[in-house]
């Protein structure tokens, strides 16, 4: 995220607002009645919807139209601060949300800065991945096959896909995940080479965070992060 962002939220006549800064995760419960304000005069942010974003389901107050009747008052915007699950020679991942940084199993938002060309040993995970270049680019082996995104592109890596990560350059991107990322679940095969990106070393932390992390399934919950 870059800029700032107030978040006027509550019942009418008795709103309170929320800063969010850059770095920070903010986590709007379903049906809390908000206001997005940018003071700055403009920032760049990414929303997570689930479900997913629909106009129909907004229930925008226009023309001074009052608040829905069902409002529940008690709902309340969270703050998270971002936590580098990865943090080896070649490769940072910083989740957003997931387990270890807002204790949420529901799914999992992570950014990810790829330093140099490496690879990613072979996995075939039991959650979907939702995965977008934004600088660089990405190529995926599976089934003997290649396919690759470049900054701006993205793609679907649907669970139980058995798919190699090639970075032949140095990169970024965002990945979220359903559920929410967990070693235990990641279908991770055993591989260790100069140029796997994940070291042994930073699987055992990323293994020792989420143990540690004591998240609880939300799979009933929508998430909207910021």
């Amino acid at each position: 995220m870059e800029g700032a962002m107030d978040l006027i939220f509550g019942a009418k006549d008795a709103e309170q607002t929320l800063r969010v800064t850059p770095g920070q995760g903010v986590f709007l419960p379903m049906g809390l009645r908000v206001k997005w304000t940018w003071p700055e005069g403009g920032a760049k942010y990414t929303a997570l919807c689930l479900p997913a974003f629909s106009p129909e389901l907004t229930r925008t107050e226009e023309d001074g139209a009052s608040p829905p009747a069902d409002l529940d008052e008690s709902l309340q915007p969270q703050l998270f601060t971002p936590v580098n699950v990865v943090d080896a020679p070649t490769i940072t991942i910083t989740e957003r949300f997931g387990h270890v940084a807002s204790k949420q199993g529901a799914c999992s938002l992570a950014t990810a800065v790829v330093r140099t060309a490496a690879e990613e040993a072979y996995q075939a995970p039991g959650f979907d991945e939702f995965v977008m270049c934004t600088a660089g680019s990405i190529q995926f082996v599976h089934a003997e096959e290649t396919c690759a995104i470049s900054a701006g592109e993205a793609i679907f890596l649907p669970k139980h896909l058995r798919v190699k990560w090639i970075w032949p350059e140095a990169a970024q991107y965002t990945v979220v995940c359903l559920p929410a990322f967990n070693p235990e679940i990641s279908g991770r095969e055993p591989e260790e080479s100069a140029t796997v990106a994940k070291d042994s070393a930073s699987m055992q932390r990323l293994k020792e965070l989420h143990e540690g992390a004591g998240s609880v399934a939300m799979a009933e919950e929508p998430v909207r992060g910021a």
